[in-house]
C-alpha cells in the first residue's frame, strides 16, 4: 500500500529522461548499482528468506516475538498475505490508469480526474 501512496505523492525524477516511445530508465541505472541490487536479491532469496517455504512463516515472529497458539499464527500470515495481493492490485490499477489516460496518479488527481473536483 506504500507503495501505491508514493505514487501519489512523488514526482517522476528529473534525472530520468523519458521519451513517449523509449521507455527504458533501467538503463540510465549504472551497472554497479544494479549488480549490487541484484545481490542484495539474491542473498535475501538464498539465505534469508528460501522460496521454499511456501507457509509465509521464516521464523522471524511478529516485531522480534513468536506466535505460540497456531490459530493465531495462521490467522496473521492470512491476513499478511492478503495486505500483499490487495498491495499488488493497488499498483496495477494505478498502471492501468496510467497507460490509458497518459498521466501520473498524482496528475489525475490534480486535474479533478479522481473526485471530479480540480485540486489545482
Amino acid at each position: 500500500m506504500l507503495c501505491s501512496l508514493s505514487l501519489c505523492s512523488s514526482p517522476p525524477s528529473p534525472s530520468l529522461t523519458l521519451t513517449p516511445h523509449s521507455q527504458q530508465p533501467q538503463s540510465q541505472i549504472p551497472s554497479a548499482g544494479l549488480a549490487q541490487i541484484l545481490a542484495l536479491m539474491g542473498l535475501i532469496e538464498l539465505a534469508w528468506l528460501p522460496a521454499n517455504n511456501y507457509s509465509g512463516d521464516y521464523g522471524v515472529g511478529w516485531f522480534g516475538e513468536d506466535i505460540v497458539d497456531d490459530e493465531i499464527k495462521a490467522r496473521k500470515l492470512n491476513v499478511e498475505l492478503n495486505n500483499g495481493r490487495a498491495a499488488m492490485l493497488a499498483v496495477f490499477g494505478n498502471m492501468v490508469g496510467e497507460a490509458a489516460t497518459g498521466q501520473t496518479l498524482a496528475e489525475s488527481w490534480a486535474d479533478g480526474a479522481i473526485l471530479g473536483i480540480p485540486m489545482a
